[in-house]
């Protein structure tokens, strides 16, 4: 890859220069700037597949609840358990029907 001269020319070599090699480098450079758009966008694409292959939401999909999350799972399991108390409690303080013959 050929790059354009980044120093600014002096007075004696503005005038030796001619169109040709002035067209000839705003080509080099229009060359260089089109290949730094490209490679600036395949790193962006290739953060974006990073990302999407080995980012945290990659392995959630919407309708999964998050099956791992012991904490939660254990607060949940005791409320559950209380509420399955407090149902046997209320069921066991009925009085039974009395029979009428």
């Amino acid at each position: 890859m050929q790059t354009a001269s980044h120093t600014a020319p002096n007075s004696s070599q503005i005038d030796t220069i001619e169109v040709s090699d002035l067209l000839r480098l705003l080509e080099q450079k229009d060359q260089f700037i089109e290949q730094q758009k490209l490679l600036k966008l395949m790193q962006e694409k290739l953060r974006l597949a990073r990302q999407k292959r080995f980012g945290a939401s990659s392995e959630k999909l919407p309708f999964q609840s998050d099956f791992f999350d012991e904490a939660e799972l254990e607060v949940a399991l005791g409320d559950l358990e209380q509420q399955i108390q407090e149902q046997e409690k209320s069921k066991s303080k009925r009085k039974p029907r009395e029979r009428v013959l």
